[in-house]
């Protein structure tokens, strides 16, 4: 128990660590409208030649170095694929924020579902004490009883879930949001993949082989279909939920940060090369 819970206590602070890093200096867009102001004063002061050969993202010149970076992520990011001409940058992170959302909707998903099971074994087996046995006729073991404060541990524990799963959805979908370059939005993703990963990896290093070898022996609970509650027609409610959650989420991002991104980077483009 001691080692479950310093691996629980570990796992949330390095959690919100990465997230609070995450919102204070990752997710505000550089490309802001200070960096308008100074490109079209740039634009004004510096010669013809210098700027054509700018927009020509001419390496070789001496000086002006940031123009040309911007200017080279800019084009890459609003670069045109297919006979549609969608752009690259706003097209993909669109879909690195959907995919972000998926996973974070599955983590709280498998939350509630949790506490639905602890839920269905208090109520249904009324137990004075925790209680846990061998399966009949099969491998592993089965739980048989909760007491309440073991169901209020439950909660607590999808509470905490809850709260760092919205924080990570909102940091990382931030992050994604104002990220200009296309190399990086895929790094980015993966990187926050990972995220995930935190507990699973802090679980496999430090909780002992004994703990680990008892948890995996513990079959999942089958609360039967009448107790999984389900919308007409059959539908699991945590799945449309989930689902919709996933599709809501993402406009609403792409149309609040990921569209104004790159209104302001073709406004960027137009003053450096008109």
């Amino acid at each position: 128990n001691l080692f479950l819970i310093v691996n629980l206590l570990l796992s949330i602070g390095l959690q919100l660590a990465i997230s609070t890093i995450i919102l204070s200096e990752l997710s505000f867009d550089t490309y802001d409208a200070n960096l308008l102001v100074g490109l079209k004063g740039w634009r004004q002061d510096v010669t013809a030649g210098i700027a054509d050969r700018v927009c020509a993202r001419d390496h070789r010149l001496p000086s002006n170095a940031l123009q040309v970076t911007v200017l080279r992520e800019v084009h890459a990011f609003l670069s045109s694929i297919g006979r549609e001409g969608l752009e690259a940058g706003p097209l993909l992170s669109g879909i690195a924020i959907f995919v972000w959302t998926s996973n974070i909707s599955g983590m709280l998903r498998n939350a509630f579902d949790f506490v639905r099971a602890v839920q269905f074994v208090y109520f249904d087996y009324a137990a004075e004490s925790f209680s846990i046995c061998r399966a009949h006729g099969k491998d592993g073991l089965i739980i048989h009883g909760v007491t309440q404060a073991r169901l209020w541990w439950a909660c607590l524990l999808c509470l905490l879930q809850l709260c760092i799963g919205l924080l990570l959805l909102v940091s990382g979908a931030a992050w994604l949001a104002v990220t200009r370059s296309v190399p990086e939005l895929l790094v980015n993703s993966v990187a926050l993949s990972y995220t995930l990963q935190v507990d699973h990896l802090v679980f496999q290093a430090f909780v002992p082989q004994r703990a680990k070898a008892l948890l995996r022996s513990v079959r999942s609970i089958d609360m039967g279909k009448g107790a999984q509650p389900r919308l007409p027609g059959g539908i699991p409610d945590l799945a449309i939920a989930a689902l919709g959650f996933a599709i809501i989420f993402p406009a609403v991002m792409t149309s609040t940060f990921v569209w104004p991104h790159a209104v302001q980077m073709r406004e960027l483009r137009n003053e450096l090369c008109p």
